[in-house]
């Protein structure tokens, strides 16, 4: 009698621990949702569409962009001004140039005037 309390014990374990591990096996195999997945930085927030926050941050305007769209797509954080950081995405963007009152950055009147120069539209 002793025997086979102790053999059914043992099964009892061995399934719940094999249960157990499927469990988390199943677990790691799925992909993260968005309360497990990493918090995200104000650079990262989405700002317009359905892109992704990590496109987002790496999607520099084109010279076909309104100097509205590509202000937007550079302010990542909705800071209210264009750093010479974030210009540097633009090839051939002239930042000391469109710094008028050179504080380092470029609100909305200095970007879209230089925006016109760089795309070939001025705006106005």
């Amino acid at each position: 009698m002793i025997h086979s309390h102790y053999h059914r014990t043992a099964l009892v374990a061995t399934v719940v621990t094999c249960l157990g591990m499927t469990g988390l096996a199943v677990a790691q195999s799925q992909p993260a949702t968005p309360a497990q997945s990493q918090p995200t930085t104000p650079a990262q927030t989405q700002t317009s569409g359905s892109n992704p926050p990590s496109q987002m941050s790496t999607m520099a305007p084109s010279k076909s962009d309104t100097a509205v769209s590509a202000f937007q797509k550079l302010d990542e954080a909705k800071a209210g001004y264009v750093t010479k950081e974030q210009a540097a995405k633009l090839s051939g963007f002239d930042f000391t140039q469109a710094d008028k009152n050179k504080d380092g950055k470029l609100d909305r009147d200095e970007f879209n005037a230089a925006w016109g120069v760089y795309s070939g539209k001025p705006q106005g």
